[in-house]
This record gives C-alpha cells, structure tokens and sequence, in this order.
C-alpha cells in the first residue's frame, strides 16, 4: 500500500471531521508514523513525550460553533494509545493543546476551540521506542458553551472554571466571591 493514499497519514491528507456529533474508526497499523509531542509542550494534560516511534493518524476538525469540545479515543484490541490536538499540524510541539495517555482506557480531551479554527486531532501510540499500533474509534461531542456571565467564581458547566476567589473568599452558588465570614 502507497502511505500517501491512506487517508489520515499526513498533514495534506487528514481524515476530515464533516458533522458534529462525530463517530470515526481507524487503524494506525496502516499508516506511518509522522506525529510526535514533546515534553511538557502541551496546554493541558499528560507533561511526558508521546508518539515518536509509533504510527499515527490525523484527523481535522473545523468546529462550526465556538465551544468547548469532548473529543474522546477509544482504541481496540489492547493498543496502548495518545490523543493530543494541535492547531498546526506540521509543527505539533509549539500548537499542541491538549493530551491525553492514560493507564485505562479511553482517552479524552476537553478542547476550547473558536468556529473555524483548525482542529488537528493525532491519534497515536504512546511509546517514544516501540511501535504501538491498533484500531480504534475517535468521537467528537456537540460543543458545550461555558455559563460563566455574571459569575466570579465557580464552575462554568463545560468542566473548567470561570474564575476563583482571592484568598480567604468562598464562591456561593450563584458564583459570586464572598468574604468565607459572610456565607452560612
């Protein structure tokens, strides 16, 4: 097989996220490895270097809505994977924003993305020495919309937070700061 025909093996040819909810399946034991990310490179998640030696797809994503997207790997038949979103495809170490490679299965990222901004979705093996490989399927969730007007403190509804308190002040449900003496 040509690895410039598979869909997904390189930055030029992603396999392309049309529809949101999104359900894909793949198998990186087809493809090449290309993607990396180093130490420490990404926004949020796992600080360890993932994928060096282990083959790769991407995938690219052009969310219609701005919001925070659930993008979830769960691969098949014992493949030991790494999910991480970059927003230049090329050049993963300086975009990467979120990673995830856990010990259980499956891998899942929150991303906050703008509508219209590329979304390079990476799914690959772990190992920086061995090549993991394996099938799987990637799912991207409907974006969730942060609830944050109005609020100090709190959490916004999407699993992040719209703000904290300064030292000594609790949060109240209505996500206002308060001194702690104020609050029952």
């Amino acid at each position: 097989v040509d690895s410039s025909t598979i869909p997904g093996n390189f930055c030029g040819s992603p396999s392309l996220i049309d529809a949101i909810p999104f359900s894909g399946t793949g198998d990186t034991g087809v493809a090449t490895n290309d993607f990396q990310v180093g130490e420490a490179v990404c926004q949020t998640g796992s600080t360890l270097a993932k994928g060096a030696a282990s083959d790769d797809h991407v995938w690219l994503f052009h969310p219609q809505q701005a919001g925070t997207y659930t993008i979830t790997l769960t691969p098949e038949s014992g493949f030991d994977s790494a999910l991480y979103v970059v927003t230049d495809c090329p050049n993963a170490n300086a975009s990467c924003l979120a990673v995830d490679d856990q010990f259980t299965n499956p891998e899942e990222v929150l991303v906050n993305l703008d509508a219209g901004e590329a979304a390079y979705i990476v799914v690959d093996g772990w190992s920086n020495t061995d090549n993991l490989t394996g099938t799987y399927t990637l799912t991207v969730s409907e974006p969730c919309a942060p609830a944050c007007e109005g609020k100090q403190c709190g959490e916004d509804g999407c699993g992040a937070f719209c703000g904290f308190c300064a030292p000594g002040d609790l949060c109240d449900e209505q996500g206002a700061c308060l001194p702690a003496t104020d609050l029952p």
